[in-house]
């Protein structure tokens, strides 16, 4: 854990930053892309990704590898592929977010329970992925095991979505509260 804070700490410096959020924007560049991307999923399939939706029942996902076919599955199999970029990417860029709105608090010791949620969102996301490529490759046959492993980390991924997503949002409200109080302090000292 102390490796990823650190690494996280490294990429906030604003010399690196650009290099986080580029990362970020290319590997959305190459998941939602016409060529190759979601886009051209969608036009082969008529589907979108499972990944997209909050709740998928284990029936619900394997009726769904037999709608999008052997060319869909084919296609989606590569779409997982590239989006284990984008999964670090996206937990790069939330994790330096949130360290550069937390690091005003002064307290380094703390950042391990700010930075978990971006942490527990991606590794459901790679569990997501890893059980959906063996669901994928193995169809027609089925596990329910991994199909319930499936559904349950993209609702959990989901969930630690929203609690960081709420966790930077905290924080940019607190900031903003603090510099709002600032201004009034120095207003009423002026005057």
């Amino acid at each position: 854990m102390n490796k990823i804070i650190n690494m996280i700490k490294i990429l906030s410096e604003k010399k690196l930053r650009k290099f986080v959020s580029m990362a970020f924007f290319v590997s959305i560049f190459l998941m939602e892309n016409s060529f190759f991307g979601k886009s051209f999923f969608k036009k082969i399939t008529g589907e979108s990704m499972l990944d997209m939706n909050f709740i998928n029942s284990p029936a619900f996902i394997h009726n769904y590898l037999s709608i999008i076919g052997a060319a869909g599955r084919e296609l989606y199999l590569r779409l997982l592929s590239l989006d284990y970029i984008l999964i670090i990417s996206f937990f790069f860029l939330q994790a330096t977010v949130l360290y550069r709105l937390f690091k005003s608090y002064k307290k380094d010791s703390l950042f391990y329970f700010v930075v978990i949620p971006p942490l527990v969102r991606g590794l459901m996301d790679i569990i997501e992925n890893i059980t959906m490529t063996i669901n994928t490759q193995m169809f027609p046959l089925k596990s329910e095991y991994l199909l319930f492993s499936a559904s349950l980390s993209t609702t959990i991924k989901w969930i630690f979505l929203w609690i960081t997503l709420s966790e930077i949002l905290f924080f940019l409200l607190h900031k903003a509260y603090k510099r709002f109080i600032l201004l009034i302090f120095r207003n009423k000292q002026r005057s």
